[in-house]
């Protein structure tokens, strides 16, 4: 069953992070593709975020009430970006190299850190508890996984920890670079709007 799998990993992860990544990279029968690991391991546990956080009997206790919407889609969706952001480190170390020529070593460590983001699908639970307490476990969670995966990606790839940092910057870069650019033409837009009226 894929959640008992998934759930093995997490622990594995959540003891010994070393031995149970060496572990997975080792494993033949271990997925290859990005979206083959979060069918296989991060969308069973992801499924309990929406449903922990619906059914939690604290939260009509205890805090803010929260809308319904918000329990739903805001775990959901912050667990999801962390893990696009972890996909998008290891290709971007994947391909590393110029001219990038693709390897058995290459292949063996892929999708490091999307595998050592486990505990953030995984902190579903604290939801459950109380989604205040959820939010704040998955922020400190999704700081401990990037930790951990610059940590491990700079072991197994043999490099240092400043140059896994600069590419980690470099994923960031990839992602907020067009999110920025529409932010300043839509504020131009607007400033072109506001001075044509005068």
């Amino acid at each position: 069953m894929l959640l008992t799998e998934a759930t093995g990993h997490l622990q594995g992860i959540l003891t010994d992070a070393r031995a149970s990544l060496i572990a997975f990279l080792r494993s033949p029968d271990r997925p290859t593709t990005a979206l083959g690991l979060f069918i296989r391991y991060h969308a069973p546990l992801l499924l309990f975020f929406p449903v922990l956080s619906l059914l939690s009997p604290l939260r009509f206790v205890i805090g803010p009430d929260l809308h319904p919407v918000i329990l739903i889609f805001a775990p959901l969706m912050l667990a999801v970006g962390s893990l696009v952001l972890a996909a998008l480190l290891d290709g971007l170390i994947q391909h590393a190299r110029t001219p990038h020529v693709p390897d058995e070593s290459d292949i063996e460590i892929k999708n490091v850190a999307l595998y050592l983001h486990l505990p953030v699908s995984g902190s579903a639970l604290c939801f459950f508890i109380h989604p205040l307490l959820g939010f704040l476990v998955l922020f400190l969670t999704i700081a401990y996984c990037l930790y951990l995966s610059l940590d491990l990606h700079a072991l197994v790839r043999g490099k240092t920890r400043a140059e896994i940092l600069v590419h980690f910057v470099t994923t960031l870069v990839v992602i907020l670079l067009p999110l920025l650019i529409l932010t300043l033409l839509s504020s131009l837009w607007r400033s072109i709007q506001i001075l044509s009226e005068y």
